[in-house]
């Protein structure tokens, strides 16, 4: 999209004007490519919560050739314009599936897909179909609660990984 009155030489981002950055097309640029939502104020990819630094380090090495002067303060307001492009009202926590690093499993028919969405509550650890049961911590287990406990323990532990779970959370649970 070439804004009216703006001529560039060839070979510019379409954000750069010539003589700044155009935050509306840098960030719809930088989503597109960087895909992410931002909910409650927090930026999130397929690998959860944005690391706010890591990301301003990211937009610092794309736009530093066209700044010459107060970037720090650039970067923030690049960093602020990408929360409010890549906005959405609504992301809800799905109980029926498990996010992991390199996919979602959901166990209601035991299928595990490759598709990473952007989601609030992915688990850092990859998920092997073929790895062996855990007998060490099942027989930990079963020997320390009582049968009807191993559910409270197995909820008390899904509960943990929601993002906005807390001690008390946890603590309600036992």
């Amino acid at each position: 999209m070439m804004i009216p009155g703006n001529e560039r030489c060839c070979g510019y981002p379409e954000w750069y004007t010539g003589r700044g950055i155009n935050e509306v097309l840098f960030c719809r640029e930088y989503v597109e490519t960087h895909p992410m939502k931002c909910f409650n104020g927090q930026l999130y990819d397929m690998n959860g919560m944005i690391n706010e630094q890591m990301e301003k380090d990211k937009i610092f090495e794309m736009v530093a050739p066209y700044l010459v002067s107060d970037i720090d303060s650039k970067i923030n307001k690049l960093y602020l314009a990408l929360k409010y492009v890549a906005k959405t009202e609504e992301m809800k926590i799905l109980t029926d599936r498990i996010n992991f690093r390199n996919g979602t499993y959901y166990p209601e028919g035991r299928v595990f897909e490759g598709t990473e969405d952007i989601c609030l509550n992915r688990l850092p650890v990859e998920y092997n179909p073929e790895a062996e049961e855990p007998k060490t911590w099942l027989k930990f287990v079963d020997e320390l609660l009582d049968p009807d406990d191993v559910l409270t323990l197995t909820s008390t532990n899904g509960t943990s990984c929601w993002p906005f779970a807390n001690s008390n959370t946890r603590l309600c649970h036992l």
